[in-house]
């Protein structure tokens, strides 16, 4: 499952297909924005959604920022370009 979401939009990840799905890839930037939501705002997603949420979409100056954060809020972890997601 792939949500693209903009500034406020986490609740996307509070849905029924959420609940379900095993894995969720979600767009983030270090703060929101008009293109991508901020990882704080996004961490007002359940904690058993953030889990198995996988962060991408960030700029390569925010990796370490964002690994730190991502950490922290409890999500999977962060995709790098080109990274391969095994099952």
């Amino acid at each position: 499952m792939i949500h693209m979401c903009v500034r406020n939009e986490y609740r996307l990840l509070n849905t029924p297909q959420a609940q379900k799905a095993h894995t969720i890839i979600h767009e983030v930037s270090t703060v929101s924005n008009d293109a991508h939501i901020g990882v704080e705002d996004l961490a007002e997603a359940p904690a058993e959604i953030r889990a198995k949420t996988w962060l991408t979409h960030y700029t390569s100056s925010a990796y370490e920022p964002l690994k730190i954060k991502a950490a922290a809020y409890g999500f999977a972890g962060l995709l790098k370009q080109g990274q391969i997601l095994q099952r």
